[in-house]
């Protein structure tokens, strides 16, 4: 009778070590498999008992201006309102210079009156000289104001014309949004007789040097270039002169009322 108690006491302990042993190879077997979440997740056995900690991944940091260029930015914002006159010169492939195409410019809250040094003859025979745009209707029209020979019967009269023909492509505004987030404050000089400081970037294969207002923050002058020899040369020029902000009245970028559109 004792040497059956002592044989079942036996085979107790060896079932109750194998169910252990099964248990012990099921935990290692869980915790070498692969995490389904896309979360970290670390565990850690304690007591018998599997805990799984599971971690949310942080996102990369957004990329930001300098504290420098972001306080020209944000003087920026104030514009509202401005006029300019826009002139500028590129480098040809004979290394001269050409000017580029140089207009007035009255703009406000979305509406801008274009005045343009040369004149433009219609397929019609007639010229403008001054052109109403609105933004947001991708409208435009050109009168002319020319107190000449070209406007000889077109006063008082308005002519539609293809936004996309006299649309602002360059502007203060523009200019601004070119500026990547890795530009950097260099110099401070007098552009246009207006406290201007300079900042660069790289755009392609070329660099840019930008001078921003030190009071209002918008562009004043917009330089191209690249280095040849340890020689700067500059490829193209953009500069906004006798520069106002926020003086612009709604009449001066409206069409005049005593004007008939033309159809």
């Amino acid at each position: 009778m004792r040497s059956a108690i002592i044989v079942l006491a036996l085979i107790m302990f060896l079932l109750t070590a194998c169910v252990y042993e099964q248990q012990e190879q099921s935990t290692v077997l869980e915790s070498e498999a692969p995490a389904e979440s896309t979360d970290i997740e670390e565990e850690s056995t304690a007591n018998g008992q599997v805990e799984v900690i599971k971690t949310v991944p942080t996102k990369p940091a957004s990329p930001e201006y300098s504290p420098e260029v972001q306080a020209f930015l944000d003087k920026a914002k104030e514009a509202a309102s401005f006029y300019y006159l826009l002139e500028g010169r590129k480098l040809n492939n004979y290394g001269s210079y050409e000017p580029l195409e140089a207009y007035e410019v009255y703009y406000r809250s979305g509406k801008a009156k274009k005045i343009l040094v040369k004149p433009v003859k219609l397929s019609t025979g007639e010229y403008y000289n001054e052109v109403y745009m609105d933004e947001k209707d991708e409208t435009a029209y050109g009168i002319c104001t020319r107190t000449s020979i070209i406007c000889e019967g077109n006063f008082n009269k308005a002519y539609p014309i293809p936004y996309s023909e006299q649309k602002l492509k360059v502007t203060p505004l523009v200019l601004l949004k070119e500026i990547p987030f890795d530009a950097k404050k260099t110099e401070q000089r007098m552009i246009n007789n207006r406290q201007a400081t300079a900042v660069e970037y790289k755009s392609g294969e070329n660099n840019v040097r930008m001078y921003l207002d030190d009071f209002y923050g918008v562009p004043l002058k917009k330089i191209i270039y690249n280095q040849k020899d340890d020689r700067e040369v500059v490829l193209e020029e953009i500069s906004f002169s006798k520069i106002v902000i926020n003086n612009v009245r709604s009449s001066e970028v409206s069409l005049p009322v005593d004007h008939d559109i033309i159809r």
